[in-house]
């Protein structure tokens, strides 16, 4: 007779729930990634415009061309700013689905420790009731060689 542990049931429940944690977690890591790569595109984009304005800056512009590249570059640094705060609302999200995984973990792990009890506890039984057999085995042998000896 194998061992079962009666809370498998549970414990496979468990195990979904950490491993459907753990994607959630890698899903919001990869949010935070494609944001901070958004980000450092707006940075660069920044920075390649302020050089152009640098280098325009020496050529004779109209006033509309000199306001449209001011108030884009003004449109880059808002978009940037708020792709921060995109980005601190995405590592708060990535926080919390890390602190569900932890809990989820936790209790998967008071099974998994209850599951190893409990067999070790079956084990240890098992082993008591095959002792117990070999010792009645034994004692039947005994009694039957006394039996079939002759007194000289």
């Amino acid at each position: 007779m194998a061992f079962q542990f009666r809370l498998q049931k549970v414990l496979n429940y468990r195990q979904q729930i950490v491993d459907n944690a753990s994607r959630e977690v890698a899903k919001a890591n990869q949010q935070v990634q494609a944001i901070q790569e958004k980000i450092e595109d707006i940075a660069a984009d920044i920075v390649e415009q302020e050089e152009s304005n640098f280098l325009l800056g020496q050529q004779l512009l109209q006033v509309t061309d000199l306001a449209g590249r001011a108030s884009w570059l003004e449109h880059l640094h808002s978009l940037k700013s708020e792709m921060e705060l995109e980005k601190a609302e995405a590592q708060c999200f990535v926080e919390d689905q890390m602190l569900r995984l932890n809990e989820a973990y936790r209790d998967l792990e008071v099974l998994n420790k209850l599951k190893d009890r409990q067999k070790r506890l079956w084990e240890k039984s098992q082993r008591t009731k095959e002792n117990k057999e070999f010792d009645e085995i034994a004692q039947i042998r005994a009694i039957r060689l006394s039996r079939n000896k002759v007194p000289v």
